[in-house]
């Protein structure tokens, strides 16, 4: 819709229950949640509908990279949450962290935050695009699901 909410239309077909959009870095695409907790990806325009993921787990909180050539969600499999990456074309899909959701790629791409319950009380963490380096940021438990980074700064 546009922004005085006017042009309403629904851009997705057969997922009723599509969740956290999310639009790439250069507008074109948006990346989705489908209601059987699978990351999807679109053209703004709702054609060209793919699904990213296909697992028995709950695949959640889609983020696009920077560059938007990745997309990183959180996943529950095995009962257990974590972090994973894959690129926008559904290839590659691997998991970077352990104990890990809602993730968030840094302004620069160099880095994703995440919150991870461990050690059983939620705290927010950081690592490596690679999943390597991490490390918690808070030393006491992140009571808000909600974080973010600032915005990157030109020089």
């Amino acid at each position: 819709m546009t922004a005085d909410g006017s042009g309403q239309r629904r851009l997705t077909r057969g997922n009723a229950d599509a969740s956290s959009p999310v639009w790439s870095p250069d507008g074109r695409k948006i990346a989705y949640t489908s209601g059987n907790f699978e990351v999807f990806v679109m053209n703004a325009d709702g054609s060209a509908q793919r699904n990213l993921t296909r697992n028995a787990g709950r695949d959640l909180a889609p983020a696009w990279s920077p560059d938007g050539r990745r997309i990183a969600f959180g996943s529950v499999r095995n009962g257990k949450p974590g972090v994973y990456v894959v690129n926008a074309d559904g290839s590659g899909q691997r998991r970077l962290a352990q104990h890990g959701e809602r993730p968030l790629w840094s302004p620069d791409g160099r880095s994703i935050a995440f919150r991870s319950s461990r050690d059983r009380n939620p705290e927010i963490y950081v690592m490596n695009a690679n999943g390597s380096g991490q490390r918690n940021l808070t030393r006491s438990p992140a009571r808000e699901d909600q974080f973010a980074w600032a915005p990157r700064r030109s020089k």
